[in-house]
């Protein structure tokens, strides 16, 4: 005889609710990964749980995958409102999620949770967590480092430009992190950096081919310990345009003599020098002017542009009160802008073609052709 099997209704909703429960449980595998025994998607962040991020801060990327994907599902990004410091979270490449951290300029390590969220069908989700830990920014040091340059406040420019301007700098407690950097404010096309090499920026100024006069501000600044930022060094260039009128003065010297004094340190070599005529005694023009020479042998200005620049003392440049034009009647009027065109025949002989404005804004233009005595 047959024996019947009967179920009570309370032992039937028990092994259904057993079932159902083990079909939405994510299966534990011993590699550390969860993987779902349903059919489900499971979102799996293959970056670390905890992500160490330096003070500096800067882009991050967290990466996982979706197994058991469906068509159609999305995954998001987020972290507590509170958090201001982690923000531009993308998900437009699949597997990554972009964002980007903030300098920590706070000398305590801080903590954001990140929530990845996985949305398919009808708003179901399934998430996961990593933690991102960032370093404490260091303690200001004792003595911080400090930028000194040989930068004049402002250089006034030719409308032919220049191509070697050099601005001059050095470094007290400097630290091995710290970083000089050059910027322009507002940015412009005509003047670039051309060249860093030791204690030196070179950047070039090209023509002006407009009549208007133009302005920019050159910031040299020393960066450390990812936060701190010493006093910036700034210079303002003004350059002017295309001369639409003739000179005041005119004249055409014919003898060319001068003092050397050779470079020390990080000042280049001095020439203090006269452009005069034997036979027209009515304008005298001295100039101090700063060249890079090999203090050992060379006593001669190399060839280039030298524009002027008030108390700098930089190669490439000329200025302070011992530039000056002297009138027949001895009166003078000190020299405050101007360019000086140097050609070094390389035997003793210069041609210079000069252009100067004085305190009256009288301008000058000054040729001379010949042997120069040093």
């Amino acid at each position: 005889m047959k024996k019947k099997l009967f179920l009570s209704a309370s032992a039937v909703l028990a092994a259904f609710a057993a079932f159902s429960l083990a079909g939405c449980q994510k299966d534990e595998t011993g590699d550390g990964s969860d993987q779902d025994s349903g059919t489900s998607p499971v979102l799996v962040i293959t970056t670390e749980d905890n992500m160490d991020i330096p003070a500096a801060g800067g882009p991050v990327s967290i990466t996982y995958r979706i197994d058991n994907a469906v068509p159609g599902s999305t995954v998001s990004a987020s972290c507590p409102e509170t958090v201001n410091w982690v923000n531009g979270f993308d998900t437009e490449t699949s597997g990554t999620v972009s964002f980007t951290v903030a300098a920590n300029t706070d000398t305590e390590s801080r903590s954001a949770l990140i929530t990845l969220t996985c949305t398919w069908g009808d708003g179901e989700t399934v998430s996961d967590d990593v933690t991102v830990i960032q370093a404490a920014a260091d303690p200001e040091p004792v003595n911080p480092p400090v930028i000194t340059a040989t930068m004049a406040p402002k250089q006034n420019l030719p409308y032919t430009g220049n191509d070697a301007i050099i601005a001059y700098y050095y470094i007290e407690n400097s630290v091995d992190d710290g970083v000089v950097s050059l910027s322009m404010q507002p940015e412009v096309d005509w003047v670039t950096v051309t060249e860093t090499y030791d204690n030196r920026i070179v950047f070039a100024v090209s023509e002006n081919t407009g009549s208007e006069e133009r302005t920019v501000t050159i910031r040299l600044r020393y960066t450390y310990g990812g936060k701190y930022v010493e006093s910036e060094q700034t210079m303002e260039i003004v350059q002017v345009g295309v001369p639409v009128q003739g000179v005041d003065y005119e004249f055409v010297a014919t003898e060319f003599t001068g003092e050397y004094t050779p470079g020390f340190a990080i000042m280049p070599a001095t020439f203090d020098l006269k452009l005069s005529s034997s036979s027209d005694a009515s304008l005298t023009y001295n100039v101090l002017l700063f060249a890079d020479t090999d203090a050992s042998s060379d006593k001669t200005i190399p060839s280039g542009d030298y524009i002027y620049n008030y108390g700098a003392g930089v190669a490439g440049t000329f200025g302070y009160d011992d530039t000056y034009v002297k009138f027949e009647d001895e009166t003078t009027k000190v020299i405050n802008d101007g360019s000086i065109h140097v050609v070094n025949n390389g035997n003793g002989t210069y041609e210079i073609d000069a252009n100067f404005v004085d305190a009256d804004n009288k301008t000058h233009h000054v040729t001379f052709s010949g042997a120069a005595s040093f």
